[in-house]
């Protein structure tokens, strides 16, 4: 049976998530998956061995930099 990150939540008995929650006011960050009122946020990393996208040096900088502000 696939399962989907959508549907890992409701077989837990966790509420929806908010998908793509925009966080930082002036910022375009976003969380995959947010629970605002838990302060709760997820993101899927993926890909990291493909050397594309946010597994390359720069762009984890650039991911740190969102993780720090989202834990301030």
């Amino acid at each position: 049976m696939k399962t989907d990150l959508s549907t890992f939540w409701k077989n837990f008995g966790y509420p929806e998530p908010e998908k793509e929650y925009r966080f930082h006011p002036e910022r375009r960050w976003r969380f995959d998956f947010c629970w605002p009122g838990f302060k709760l946020a997820v993101e899927v990393e993926g890909g990291i061995f493909i050397g594309r996208g946010h597994s390359r040096p720069k762009w984890i900088v650039k991911d740190m930099e969102k993780y720090n502000q989202a834990t301030l």
